[in-house]
């Protein structure tokens, strides 16, 4: 009932942000998205985000990981743009500061694993550690097919490295979520 606004108006900023990022309207685009991260996790906040046992293998799948996905996606989509505005060329972050495209994105995909990893182990969600990973991994695989710019070797196994350790990262979460048992929760007096 609470998020039934904040998901409408993600919807519908998801409708603006496609045509825009495909035009690529840079800056307008890039406050789209972080917005619909905002609402996103807010929402993820109220019926995901795990902060103790599901009550039910059932209430687990079916909110849990879906929640949790998409905020990752958008968590990472919003880097993955900030990072292309602020590394493509003759755009309006060119040289931002001073600094060159290869900076910011070996300043940011470190930064993607390590929110994503924190996030995940603090709230027994694998989901978000393995969903940097996949979009880690991607850069990578794109950074060294794209040859434009130099320095991009170095980005792609700085990626590549960060998509491993979320891996791992969310294997680890997986195990002990698991392990405690905080995953679900099967009531044995209540079967007995």
């Amino acid at each position: 009932e609470k998020v039934g606004p904040m998901m409408t108006a993600n919807l519908a900023m998801n409708a603006i942000w496609i045509p825009m990022f495909c035009a690529e309207y840079q800056v307008p685009s890039l406050a789209v998205i972080w917005a619909m991260l905002g609402t996103s996790t807010a929402v993820w906040q109220q019926v995901g985000a795990p902060s103790g046992p599901a009550g039910s293998i059932g209430e687990w799948l079916a909110v849990r990981p879906f929640t949790s996905m998409y905020t990752s996606w958008l968590a990472v989509a919003c880097t993955v743009a900030t990072a292309s505005a602020l590394t493509k060329r003759d755009r309006p972050f060119d040289k931002f500061l001073g600094a060159e495209p290869s900076t910011w994105a070996k300043a940011i995909v470190p930064a993607v694993a390590a929110i994503t990893i924190t996030l995940g182990a603090v709230r027994n969600d694998a989901t978000m550690p393995a969903v940097a990973a996949w979009a880690l991994f991607a850069i990578g695989i794109k950074q060294r097919q794209d040859k434009t710019y130099p320095g991009d070797a170095s980005v792609a196994s700085l990626a590549t490295t960060a998509g491993y350790v979320c891996s791992a990262a969310a294997a680890a979460v997986l195990g002990m979520t698991l392990y405690r048992g905080d995953a679900w929760v099967f009531d044995a007096s209540a079967s007995g």
